[in-house]
């Protein structure tokens, strides 16, 4: 088999499912349906080997590029048409005209399935390639699986609680662009998983959240492999991962508003009961108006978080807030962490971000909404609140620490230099032992707070190697 001659699957939807106006495509000369999307328009197929995408663009092309460039991908383009070289299953966007914000095209380009499961088996929950379910609040029991084959859209969320042994798989559609409507009385996360064991997530789209989307609360050994995420709304944290240990999140790529990746501790849990073992790899990240893209924060009700690890993910927009940030709200200890061969495409604020504070969501927080409105920082972080050196006081003693931290192989690549902040509370409760290795702006190292544009306070033993 050529390189550019694999096997390649591709599905269709409902007649019912717009298309986007702006792009078409083929892939090994088959027609790939063009999703129409409010956020970016995106198509998705499979394949076993490499493969020449052909694109059309109703917008004429001056100038495009592919994020992630760590990808490598040869392209050409010329008029309308343009022409990638895709190499194995990757997931990127498609940038012209220097529009990276106007209506970019997704492209996912996943491995080819090994098996279906049978629309026979009563143990699998079969949504069909072709047909738009109106399904609103899906639940799954122990030992079950959801399938939603490529060409399905379902409509709705799905919570699952108490379970384990479950599976979520496919590569069709979860859509929440009626979730509202199906929870009038009742506030439910997009896709989550609570007091859970056992849980795999792998192939599917999620696209139109209004709530946190992947939500990990309260579970055990989870997996998350090769998903995407496409929204803009408030709130739209891509995966909150929340009280949660030993879970595994690659390959994936997540578009979204709010965090990307975030890791929490909050709920009627013991203190004792962090969340911990918690490895991120091979994923694209594209956080726009709120939050961060890599953040653990703001609740961290436990007495530790640690041992997570961050590594070979790509940021390829980060609009707004931290690409690396730690917001210590509560009293937890956040320790051994590591962040390695993270590569930076656009960081528009803040680079690094470790910060002990009081903020809106801290368990501590006496103020009224009304008060905690008035007290609001408008400055370098999101709901803080400005206490006065009586209150600095007062709520000392119900803050954290952030310690062993390690930041190794981070690449800034054709973007400006942001400015990082690490800041401590007090003395008692600081960011220390911090570790920067081998941080490269442009090719050129960083060996100092200086030359980083840091901000430091109550910060104690980082370094720069």
């Amino acid at each position: 088999m050529s390189l550019y001659a694999a096997h390649v699957v591709t599905y269709t939807p409902s007649v019912e499912i717009k298309a986007s106006e702006w792009f078409s495509t083929t892939v090994a000369g088959k027609k790939c349906f063009v999703y129409d999307n409010e956020v970016a328009p995106f198509t998705y197929f499979d394949t076993d080997g490499g493969v020449v995408m052909e694109i059309y663009s109703k917008r004429e092309v001056k100038w495009m590029e592919i994020k992630p460039k760590s990808l490598g991908l040869t392209y050409t383009y010329s008029g309308n048409n343009i022409r990638i070289k895709i190499d194995k299953p990757c997931q990127f966007s498609v940038e012209i005209n220097n529009m990276p914000y106007k209506e970019p095209l997704l492209v996912f380009a996943n491995s080819i399935e090994k098996s279906k499961p049978s629309k026979k088996d009563t143990n699998i929950v079969f949504f069909e390639e072709g047909k738009i379910y109106q399904a609103g609040k899906i639940a799954l029991k122990s030992g079950k699986t959801i399938y939603i084959e490529g060409g399905a859209v379902v409509q709705g969320c799905i919570n699952i609680y108490n379970a384990q042994n479950i599976k979520i798989l496919g590569r069709g559609i979860l859509d929440g662009v009626n979730n509202w409507e199906y929870n009038k009385n009742e506030w439910h996360h997009f896709l989550e998983f609570k007091d859970c064991k056992n849980v795999t997530l792998s192939g599917i789209n999620l696209i139109r959240a209004r709530t946190w989307e992947v939500v990990s609360l309260h579970s055990q050994n989870v997996l998350v492999d090769n998903i995407h995420i496409v929204s803009e709304y408030g709130s739209d944290d891509g995966i909150d991962i929340v009280h949660t240990q030993n879970m595994t999140i690659k390959n994936s790529f997540i578009r979204s508003k709010d965090d990307n990746i975030v890791v929490k501790c909050s709920g009627e849990y013991s203190r004792t009961e962090s969340t911990k073992d918690i490895h991120v790899e091979n994923c694209v990240l594209w956080n726009t108006t709120f939050g961060n893209s890599i953040e653990i924060g703001f609740e961290l009700q436990a007495d530790t978080i640690k041992n997570i690890r961050f590594t070979n993910c790509d940021v390829i927009h980060c609009e707004s807030g931290a690409v690396f940030s730690i917001h210590n709200t509560d009293f937890a200890v956040v320790k051994d962490v590591v962040f390695e061969n993270i590569r930076v495409e656009e960081a528009k604020q803040k680079l690094f971000d470790l910060s002990i504070f009081l903020s809106r969501y801290s368990k501590d927080n006496i103020f009224s909404d009304k008060e905690t409105n008035e007290r609001y920082w408008h400055g370098v972080w999101d709901n803080a609140i400005l206490l006065s050196k009586d209150e600095q006081q007062k709520f000392s003693k119900n803050r954290g620490k952030i310690e062993n931290i390690v930041f190794r192989n981070i690449y800034l690549n054709d973007t400006q230099l942001p400015f990082s902040v690490l800041e401590g509370f007090d003395e008692a409760h600081k960011v220390q032992k911090i570790i920067f290795e081998n941080i490269i702006y442009n090719g050129r190292k960083l060996n100092s707070g200086s030359q980083g544009r840091f901000i430091s306070k109550f910060a104690d033993s980082f370094v720069f190697k």
